[in-house]
Order: C-alpha cells, then structure tokens, then sequence
C-alpha cells in the first residue's frame, strides 16, 4: 500500500490513503439534494452562540488552533492555510469565524475546496459541524443535515476502533529527529494476528524536501518550512523505525471514548492538505499532536504547558503524569536491540561462530557449527541471520551477496527441528 496527498487539492507534504481512492472515487453514491434551511433558525443560531459565547470557548480555540492573545497581539490561529477559513479574517477572529461556519451549513450546495474536489462545508468540514451540532442541537428540520458520502467512506474505511500514541527513540542522523518523534496510530476494528501493523499512522511533519545542512537548521528554526498531517500504513513506519534507523518503540494506547476517536478523526478530515509553519522547537510533531488531542479533549489546554519549546519526549512526559489518558503500554525493540539482546544469551565461542557465518567467513555446515546440539545450533544460526539481515538493511551488504547466505542460514535453521 502506497500513500497519497491527504489534501482538498495536491499539495507537497499532505498525504491519504491510496487503498481507499477507488472506494471514494467510485464506491460514494451521489449526495441527493436536500431542502433549504430556515433562514429565521439559522439567525436563532447565531444569536444563541454569541448569547452562550461558544466562540470564546476552549474547544471552539482547540478545533480552529487558536492561540490565546500574547503579548498584545490578540488572537491567531497557528493554521495558515486560507481554506481553513470561511469568514474574512476568520484567522484572528474566532467570533466571526463560527457565524461564517453555521451561514455555511446552511448553504443549500457544495463549495469548491481546490482544482479537484468539492463538498457541502457540513462534509468539509466534519469535526466543527459534530461540535457545534452538540452544543446547539440543531433541528434537522430546519437546518438539515447534508449528505456525506465521501467522508463516511473514508471513515468506514478506517474502521477506527482506537488511538495509540506511539514515540520513537533519538536518530541521531536526522536533525529532526534527534530528540525522538511522536506520531499517533489510528486502530482498527480488526481482530486478526499482528492488526496494530494493519494500522494507520497519523504524523505530523514538515515538509523539508531534501534540504540539510545550515539552510534546513535555519529554516526550521524561523518557519520557514511548512508542515501538514499525513497518514500512511503504521507498518512502514514500523520498517523505518525499526529496520532502518533502530529506534526503538513504544507505544501508549489512549483512553479515548467512541465517540472522541470519531471527533479526531473529524478533525482530521478538515485538516486535510491545511499548511502550517513548522518550527522546529516548538510548532513541531509533538505540538500539533498535542493540538489534534486538545481537539477532543479542550479541558486538558496540553498546547499551553509549552510556550516556548516542546520535544517529542515531553508528549509522553505530559500525558502520563498529568491526564489520565494513557492506558497499557506495548514496547517494540528495533533490529539491532532485539540483535544486541539474543547475542548476549550466547557464549562467547557461539557469538563468534555467529558472527563469521553472518559475515561468510564460515558456513552453516562447518565442523564448530555441526558440533553444537540442536538448540543451540539453532540459537546461532538464528542470530547469525539477523546480523546479517541488520547489516543489509544497514546498506553493508548487497543483497546478490546477502541474499544466498541468508537462504543458506535459514535453510540449516530449519533442519534444526527447532
């Protein structure tokens, strides 16, 4: 399975899930068309939130990435994207922001949202219409509720029936990621061996293209860069972490009720292709992480605990000490530790054998080999194949040189009867 942009049009950085693009391109019925709003009801609407003054509320910030005022500056949202937006000004003006959303959902037809797509703002914009539909109980008489048939497909396809925060050890030879990263695993439904790695992986990152050096160090430190939400198979993700860059893992499934996983993932949905500015201290992976939490959770105000700087260690820090959100944890070992943890349950003679028969000094057939009993010929054989897989993933081993050994070694492992 391959990714796709995650966006209302194409745009560097954002991407979606290519196994659902046939679903949505052809599985989606057509919206059948439905009946004006009640222009009176929709005044009564307006009215009641500015009598009950939603938009001054903690969630109403936490769904549009308001920050509160700093230093005389008043309000803004950290989003930079002007289709993330339906009022003029809608960027430093929360109050005109949610009348222009409900005006919005009372329009009779669809909006266009780019060069290749189009939907009703209720669709578009999935997790504001939950929120605000809850605060104000609209009456679907006189405001009614619009067909989405592309969002409930893409929702149907994620078969969400959880979310895990997961984080990522340091990798020293990404400046992005030498103080680890987090990301969020979307669960499925699924009950079937392995089905985390079915998963879906929701990151957020920049979009840095294949700069480094000075220029990428400054350009992440002033904004320069800007960063989107993706989501991808969390089983590559896994292969990167693990296979590639040894990183170790661990993951933290969330305490999040049905009904929270549907509001993320809501959310989610109208943040698709929105562009923020990456700063590398602090507007980063963990931050806008936080920020997709608050959105269900606004009592929390995670985001204000780091005014300055945020790194992906503190995510963790932060949710474990001070929420109740984190439940059991799982920890998954990278290529060379699970390597560094078998090889110690070796001798030293068997570590060597190991070693010279992963490197093709030696192979399976040898005399030191044979001479050792089943178990434990089947240990070192064992550990002699994962070298040797860790030093081809680690590009020290050409696969025509590798590829014939590990056969070899795989072969003598299974006649081990082990």
């Amino acid at each position: 399975m391959g990714t796709r942009p995650l966006a209302r049009r194409p745009r560097a950085g954002g991407r979606f899930l290519a196994l659902l693009v046939p679903l949505l391109a052809a599985g989606a019925p057509a919206a059948a068309q439905s009946p004006p709003a009640d222009p009176a009801y929709l005044d009564t609407l307006v009215l009641r939130a500015r009598q009950e003054r939603l938009a001054d509320t903690r969630a109403w910030y936490a769904l549009l990435h308001y920050g509160d005022p700093l230093l005389g500056r008043g309000v803004e949202s950290r989003a930079d994207d002007p289709d993330f937006f339906l009022a003029d000004g809608g960027k430093r003006d929360p109050d005109a922001e949610l009348e222009a959303t409900l005006r919005a959902f009372a329009e009779p037809g669809e909006r266009p949202l780019g060069d290749e797509d189009s939907q009703h703002a209720q669709c578009a914009f999935a997790g504001r219409y939950r929120w605000l539909r809850e605060r104000l109980d609209f009456d679907p008489e006189r405001l009614p509720e619009r067909a989405c048939p592309t969002y409930d497909e893409w929702l149907r396809a994620m078969n969400p029936g959880g979310v895990t925060l997961v984080f990522a050890e340091a990798f020293m030879n990404n400046p992005a990621s030498m103080f680890g990263h987090t990301l969020l695993r979307v669960d499925t439904r699924e009950k079937v061996p392995d089905q985390d790695l079915l998963a879906w992986a929701l990151n957020f990152a920049g979009a840095t293209g294949n700069e480094g050096g000075p220029l990428y160090a400054v350009k992440g430190l002033v904004g320069l860069y800007q960063g989107f939400y993706t989501i991808e198979p969390y089983f590559e993700k896994v292969k990167t972490y693990g296979d590639w860059e040894n990183r170790d893992i661990w993951e933290y499934r969330l305490d999040l009720s049905e009904s929270e996983i549907e509001q993320l993932l809501a959310h989610l949905w109208e943040l698709q292709g929105v562009a923020f500015d990456y700063y590398y201290f602090d507007e980063n992976c963990s931050y806008q992480l936080l920020a997709l939490v608050e959105a269900v959770r606004p009592e929390l105000r995670l985001t204000e605990r780091f005014p300055l700087w945020v790194i992906p260690v503190d995510t963790v820090r932060v949710l474990l000490r001070e929420t109740d959100l984190l439940g059991e944890v799982a920890y998954r070992p990278s290529a060379e530790t699970e390597l560094r943890a078998f090889g110690r349950e070796l001798e030293a003679v068997e570590r060597r054998l190991a070693h010279e028969m992963a490197t093709g000094r030696r192979t399976p057939g040898d005399e030191g080999v044979a001479a050792l009993d089943a178990e434990r010929r089947a240990a070192v054989l064992s550990v002699a194949y994962d070298q040797l897989r860790y030093a081809y993933l680690a590009g020290d081993v050409e696969r025509g040189e590798s590829a014939p050994r590990a056969r070899s070694l795989l072969v003598a492992r299974a006649g081990t009867g082990q």
